[in-house]
């Protein structure tokens, strides 16, 4: 008898996934990439709802964002889940033109945000306290 993963992968337009597919407060994360231009703005909220829909209280919504763009992404995934670190994706060997303010960039943001509240401590092994507290 083979057992079940305890994942499960989407691929495609988050938008079509229902309660059907993912039941309320029933992930733990999720890791996404949507598209960064200005045509694309409006995904941001309805991601951020159906993150605030599907995630366990704790549970992480994980995406990359483009630059430009930033403060309105940020500002959208904020109405529903709050924002607990950026961290980035080094890329040295890229040189992406952000053409409207002439900047050459080599880097992509990764934006984390929490659904409740957000508690992690250091393994035991750790001597320093590293806790973090969203609540």
């Amino acid at each position: 008898m083979t057992a079940k993963p305890w994942y499960d992968f989407y691929r495609g337009d988050f938008r079509k996934l229902t309660a059907a597919n993912i039941p309320d407060s029933s992930v733990h994360m999720i890791f996404t990439d949507p598209p960064y231009g200005g045509e694309y703005l409006e995904l941001w909220q309805p991601l951020a709802k159906l993150a605030e829909r599907v995630l366990v209280n704790g549970g992480l919504l994980v995406t990359y964002s483009g630059q430009y763009h930033l403060p309105r992404v940020l500002d959208a995934l904020r109405k529903h889940l709050k924002f607990v670190w950026m961290d980035c994706l080094y890329t040295p060997k890229a040189n992406a033109l952000m053409r409207p303010v002439r900047v050459k960039s080599q880097w992509k943001p990764m934006l984390i945000f929490v659904k409740g509240k957000y508690e992690i401590t250091c393994p035991t092994e750790c001597k320093a306290d590293c806790r973090i507290d969203t609540g």
